[in-house]
C-alpha cells in the first residue's frame, strides 16, 4: 500500500545504498563459495545479465510486502537502486572479471618479454597506466615467485576504480531524473 504522505524520494537513500553494499558483499561471498568451494558454477556473478542480482531482486520483491506491513518496505526507486547497484557492483568485483582484467592487462607485458617483436609491434601503444611494466613484477605475477608489488598496481587499480565508478553515474542520474519528474512515489 502506498504511503502518500511521504515525499517522493530519489531511491538513492542511505538505506538503499547500505542494503545494496551489503547485498554486493553477500553476492561476492556467495560467488566465492559457489565458484571455488563447491565448483558448481564458474560465472555466478558475471553472466550477462548477471543472474545472481536478478535473484536478489526477486527475493527483495517477495519480502517487500511483508516488510511494508512493518513500515520497512522499500519504494520502487529504492528497489531499482538495489538492482542497479548490485547488477553493476557484483560483476565488477567477481573473480571472473578481476581475473580477466588482471591477466589480460599484464599478459601483453609478459608475452612481449617472451616474444620480443610484440614490444615493437604494439606494446608501445599501450599506455603506461594500464598495467605494471616492471619486469620482476610481471614475471612474479605469472610465475608466482614474488610477493605482490602493490606499489606497481596503484595506477592500474585506480584506473579500474575510476572507470567502474563512471558506470554507476548514469544509473544515479537516471534515478534522480525519475524523482524530479514525479515518478518517485512509493509502491
Amino acid at each position: 500500500m502506498a504511503d502518500w504522505g511521504r515525499a517522493a524520494d530519489t531511491g538513492l537513500t542511505a538505506r538503499a545504498l547500505t542494503i545494496a553494499l551489503v547485498l554486493i558483499l553477500l553476492l561476492l561471498l556467495a560467488g566465492f563459495y559457489v565458484e571455488f568451494v563447491t565448483t558448481l558454477a564458474y560465472s555466478f556473478n558475471t553472466l550477462v545479465p548477471p543472474i545472481s542480482p536478478l535473484g536478489v531482486l526477486f527475493v527483495v520483491a517477495a519480502l517487500n510486502p511483508v516488510l511494508a506491513r512493518r513500515r520497512w518496505g522499500l519504494s520502487r526507486l529504492e528497489r531499482l537502486t538495489l538492482y542497479s547497484l548490485t547488477t553493476v557492483g557484483a560483476p565488477l568485483m567477481a573473480h571472473g572479471t578481476l581475473m580477466w582484467f588482471l591477466s589480460s592487462s599484464l599478459g601483453w607485458q609478459y608475452y612481449a618479454r617472451l616474444t620480443p617483436q610484440w614490444g615493437s609491434a604494439f606494446l608501445e601503444l599501450v599506455p603506461g597506466w594500464f598495467s605494471p611494466t616492471d619486469a620482476l613484477g610481471v614475471e612474479g605475477f605469472f610465475l608466482g615467485r614474488a610477493a605482490v608489488p602493490w606499489s606497481l598496481w596503484w595506477r592500474p587499480l585506480g584506473a579500474l576504480g575510476l572507470s567502474s565508478s563512471r558506470c554507476c553515474s548514469p544509473i544515479s542520474s537516471w534515478c534522480c531524473s525519475c524523482s524530479a519528474s514525479g515518478s518517485g512515489t512509493n509502491a
